[in-house]
């Protein structure tokens, strides 16, 4: 766990940022998803997109694929404390 006293310079823990709305809990993880079609508002629909991408047949396919690791992890997150002016991007 960690706390809201954790803050770090690159990483959004520490800091609380506002999150909307976007649907119930049924539409995000069966969907549908509320004008959105391409599986990134409801978990199972993610799932197939992700699933059809890889070209995974089943789960353990999925697990077994190879991943890659984002260049921009150390930023990622601090865009929206930026554009909502709290934490580190006050």
């Amino acid at each position: 766990h960690w706390g809201m006293a954790t803050g770090h310079p690159t990483l959004p823990r520490g800091t609380r940022i506002e999150v909307k709305k976007l649907g119930t809990l049924e539409q995000l993880i069966v969907g549908p998803a509320v004008n959105c079609s391409d599986g990134s508002l409801n978990l199972v629909g993610a799932l197939r997109e992700a699933m059809g991408v890889l070209g995974c047949r089943n789960i353990k396919q999925l697990q077994n694929a190879n991943i890659v690791v984002c260049p921009n992890f150390l930023t990622e997150g601090k865009n929206f404390q930026i554009s909502q002016r709290v934490g580190m991007g006050k």
